[in-house]
């Protein structure tokens, strides 16, 4: 369990630690965003949105655990923590590392804007200062980009690690290999989260003779622990690899349905009975994340379209890229990107 001084997020608050703080705010922290990436992931799926956003189709990065993940790293607003892309429409790492409901609803429907026109490192959303890393390409290209990137801050003898969610068809991909066999080669702090396998498709990594094995690189399997073992066992593994002991490669299991957000239940039991958090508050944190997520999507029905010149693509659902209408040849007004076009991974 998190013990004193940890640092902790302002999760979904379009915030980042700048302070530690104690292991009970970290813990009120950690289940306020999941009960927030909860209510989100739930309400993405009734979103009105033609073609229907494919969440189902690449494996489960919405679930209690990559909340728990993404806690575990040393996240900040002032650009010196940790790097995280948080994969393919995955909120619980994006609303960890900082980012908040509205945000992400905007980007997932198209309604994301840019200051730059969209001229910045790629067309979806990145925010250097709080270490959020926009997706791009098919699965597998973003860890051959967090490759670089944990190499990066390993050569400016920064003590910051890169934290990748992919998708379970990414490791069938060569860019994906190359990623890490590249990571592996220069010992970089890399963390790389797999999703389960989708149902359209792709292998499974199997227990023995993974990757992992191949590259020499550590490997943690995660199934339905506790969210405040998983919390350790995350924080270890960052420790290793900030130690120059290389990458570390997280294997998710798939989770039952109803399994999927159990772990919150859990940790909210723990809590109440060790009297970590006051009960008042426990039972207050699942009524204010719905009201955050619901007062998010009211706005979002209010809102115009996006200044044309700032348009940017939706955030990474495991689709090829298309630009923004803006930038289409020729550019035909009031065509936002769908969420899957034609001709894109799921066809």
């Amino acid at each position: 369990m998190p013990t004193a001084g940890e640092s902790v997020g302002n999760a979904g608050n379009g915030q980042a630690p700048t302070a530690p703080t104690n292991g009970a705010t970290r813990l009120e922290d950690l289940l306020f965003c999941g009960f927030q990436t909860k209510t989100l992931a739930t309400a993405v799926t009734e979103l009105d949105v033609t073609p229907p956003p494919p969440w189902t189709g690449f494996g489960s990065l919405s679930d209690a655990r990559t909340v728990a993940i993404a806690f575990a790293m040393e996240r900040r607003g002032d650009g010196s923590g940790d790097l995280c892309c948080p994969g393919p429409a995955a909120p619980g790492p994006t609303l960890a590392f900082g980012g908040t409901p509205l945000e992400f609803l905007r980007h997932v429907t198209g309604r994301g804007t840019g200051p730059n026109n969209g001229r910045g490192g790629g067309l979806s959303w990145s925010d250097r200062r709080r270490g959020l890393v926009a997706a791009a390409g098919p699965p597998g290209t973003m860890t051959q980009v967090m490759a670089g990137a944990a190499m990066a801050v390993q050569h400016r003898r920064e003590p910051r690690a890169a934290l990748v969610f992919e998708s379970g068809r990414a490791a069938d991909s060569g860019g994906w290999h190359e990623g890490l066999n590249l990571a592996a080669s220069q010992h970089a702090p890399l963390i790389l989260v797999m999703a389960p396998p989708s149902t359209l498709g792709g292998q499974d990594l199997p227990h023995r003779g993974t990757p992992a094995d191949a590259y020499g690189v550590e490997c943690l399997t995660v199934h339905d622990e506790p969210l405040g073992e998983l919390l350790d066992r995350v924080g270890e593994a960052r420790s290793h690899a900030l130690g120059r002991g290389g990458p570390v490669l997280i294997r998710l299991l798939p989770l039952d349905p109803e399994e999927q957000w159990a772990g919150l239940d859990g940790l909210v039991d723990e809590c109440r009975d060790k009297g970590l958090i006051p009960e008042p508050v426990l039972d207050e944190l699942p009524i204010r994340a719905e009201r955050d997520v619901n007062h998010a999507l009211r706005r979002l029905e209010r809102e115009p379209l996006p200044d044309p010149a700032e348009a940017l693509a939706p955030v990474l659902d495991g689709a090829l890229r298309v630009p923004p209408w803006t930038r289409q040849d020729p550019p035909v007004p009031g065509n936002r990107t769908p969420l899957n076009p034609p001709g894109g991974i799921l066809g």
